[in-house]
């Protein structure tokens, strides 16, 4: 009796690694955030679309490295933080949220009316985000430049990422402001995956191969 051996040949992922940290205010020195797996970014911002002196917007670049590559961006959490410091998962809030490729943004869209509209015009993608999104992709959003479910890109032509691919290696300058005086809790998450070397490609050809030998000499064996 002949016996065969069947390899299985199984690709698991690192556990992900999350940030909680005060992201800078300074457009030109954005925080920097280099990839190793699956990232969520816990972080809060305040009167960041107001013109009082304590506004805060968030600026980080995230950094995919060679052989990485980003599959999904969602908005995890979105609330309200009331003057006690408790989060509001209810809120009526609304922030925006944009992307430019490259180590930063060219514009400042918290900036004069001149800013906001250079920026529209060189981002990537920018959308608006409240608490009935909670949850989805925000690749599509950001592509078609969604504005409370109105798309300011409509035509794919004028899309800056594509939503239905993943983000390859390379730098992503990114921008999270609320549209109000309030102060804002969010929690954005990067799901990341390897990109599969030739040699995987390989493998996992043999695996297959390796695999439909092992069922077609069971089926002999049994007849």
């Amino acid at each position: 009796m002949r016996s065969f051996i069947c390899l299985l040949f199984v690709f698991v992922s690192a556990a992900s690694i999350s940030a909680q940290t005060n992201f800078s205010d300074d457009i030109s020195n954005p925080t920097v955030i280099t990839l190793t797996d699956d990232l969520t970014i816990e972080n809060t911002v305040v009167n960041s679309g107001s013109a009082l002196a304590n506004a805060d917007t968030d600026f980080f670049t995230i950094v995919v490295p060679s052989g990485l590559q980003i599959d999904r961006i969602s908005l995890s959490r979105y609330a309200e933080v009331n003057d006690s410091g408790q989060l509001n998962d209810n809120t009526d809030a609304v922030s925006f949220f944009g992307v430019e490729e490259g180590s930063t943004l060219s514009h400042n869209p918290a900036g004069n009316a001149q800013d906001q509209a250079d920026f529209e015009e060189d981002a990537s993608g920018f959308t608006l985000v409240d608490a009935n999104i909670v949850g989805s992709d925000l690749r599509f959003r950001l592509a078609t430049a969604d504005i409370l479910g109105v798309p300011r890109r409509p035509d794919p032509s004028e899309w800056g990422l594509d939503p239905f691919s993943p983000l390859p290696s390379g730098s992503y300058a990114f921008v999270f402001q609320d549209t109000g005086a309030r102060k804002i809790f969010y929690e954005l998450s990067f799901e990341t995956s390897v990109i599969p070397e030739p040699s995987s490609f390989l493998l996992l050809g043999l695996a297959v191969l390796i695999s439909a030998a092992c069922f077609r000499n069971r089926r002999q064996m049994r007849l």
